[in-house]
């Protein structure tokens, strides 16, 4: 009887296992498959931009997706759900940085905040428009800072540089307001009276 029972035990444990590889995959597939069309509407809206330098059109291409891998490779090595958005914008970070922050200083104060790996992934692309935008067009220090508030979230990117006004246009701005708006349900504002700050609040 105990080897019966061990016997069935040990098949519907294996059962389960298959079932959760099966819905783990399904789940893999389907947040590839939304994050590749979210890349294909990144490259449409980009092509359509008037008068883009073809070399810059294709390096912030580049680093939106690369903002996408990184959201990625934290969901599979912490196997959970949800983003430690801490780890994220860190990695995000030294990535840009090394890229466009050659004599610039950038400080970074970064709360432990987690939010759904599906809404990390708008987060992402946003903290590299805006985080680019200010070591491209911002002044000489940069600072990054990210908290969590009366439930909120609240990532501000500020810079002593002229930077953009609230009027601004472009394909980066249009696509941060986008993401703020119908991914994060949140809000963009934009300031320059002492120096350029862009602040993005939205709801865990």
């Amino acid at each position: 009887m105990l080897a019966s029972i061990a016997h069935h035990a040990a098949v519907a444990l294996e059962h389960g296992r298959a079932v959760m590889r099966g819905v783990l995959a399904q789940e893999i597939h389907h947040r590839v498959k939304n994050n590749l069309q979210t890349v294909a509407s990144l490259l449409r809206l980009q092509a359509r931009a008037p008068g883009t330098d073809p070399r810059k059109a294709l390096e912030d291409s580049v680093n939106r997706i690369l903002a996408i891998a990184a959201v990625h490779e934290v969901l599979t090595e912490q196997r959970e759900e949800v983003v430690e958005l801490r780890e994220l914008l860190e990695r995000l970070r030294a990535m840009l940085v090394q890229g466009l922050a050659a004599g610039k200083e950038v400080h970074a104060k970064l709360d432990s905040v987690s939010i759904a790996g599906n809404r990390a992934t708008a987060l992402a692309l946003v903290f590299s428009e805006l985080l680019q935008n200010a070591l491209e067009h911002g002044g000489n220090s940069v600072r990054i800072e990210l908290a969590q508030k009366n439930g909120q979230v609240v990532l501000a990117i500020a810079d002593d540089g002229e930077g953009i006004d609230g009027d601004a246009t472009g394909t980066g701005l249009s696509i941060v307001r986008a993401l703020v708006r119908d991914e994060l349900q949140g809000r963009l504002e934009l300031s320059s009276k002492d120096e350029m700050r862009a602040e993005v609040t939205f709801p865990t």
